[in-house]
């Protein structure tokens, strides 16, 4: 099954130690190019920040993933964050750290618990929900063959995503990734190859 447990908004989460701030946002995302894209925004609204740690699982078995220190002693950042969203089993979430520095430094076992403690918040005040992998399937069409595709496609909850309407038509379908044998059944039993 690719089902898996998922953040359903952003949250956010924060910890303080001899002065340094650790800001923690943890955001849903589909793929490696939308994490970076919430790292570069963060990087952009915190420019004094002195660091920006973060780590993300992708996948309903966390089979990709990615840590970041971002100047931090190696593996006192990323990895502790990495660890806080696989305790919570949480896939398709990037959390980050932001940290301004306080004056004091904090020493290895320090900045682990302190990146550690600011995920863990922001974990403890984000929502959670079973939630599925999806994956799009396009296919062409005779015009004719279109009432049918319709129905099936209501029926099943995909969500259209592109079409072209015309002598054939041509869609793009967003569909759980576990029904995907269902849809291709269908398409086949019309003679559609996919």
């Amino acid at each position: 099954m690719a089902a898996y447990l998922g953040l359903t908004s952003e949250s956010r989460g924060e910890y303080h130690e001899k002065g340094s701030k650790f800001l923690a946002f943890a955001y849903p995302i589909l793929d490696s190019q939308e994490a970076l894209g919430h790292v570069d925004t963060l990087r952009k609204a915190h420019p004094r920040a002195r660091h920006v740690c973060y780590a993300y699982t992708l996948g309903s078995n966390h089979l990709e993933w990615r840590v970041q220190d971002d100047g931090e002693p190696n593996g006192s950042a990323g990895l502790p964050i990495l660890n806080q969203l696989k305790s919570a089993n949480l896939s398709f979430v990037l959390l980050a750290v932001v940290r301004y520095f306080g004056g004091t430094k904090l020493g290895l076992p320090g900045l682990v618990n302190a990146y550690k403690s600011a995920a863990k918040d922001a974990i403890e005040h984000s929502t959670t929900a079973m939630m599925h992998e999806h994956c799009t399937l396009s296919f062409t069409i005779t015009y004719a063959l279109s009432p049918k595709v319709f129905g099936f496609v209501k029926k099943n909850g995909a969500i259209i995503v592109d079409s072209q309407i015309g002598e054939t038509c041509t869609f793009t379908l967003d569909i759980i990734k576990d029904e995907k044998d269902t849809y291709l059944e269908f398409l086949s039993s019309l003679g559609i190859p996919v």
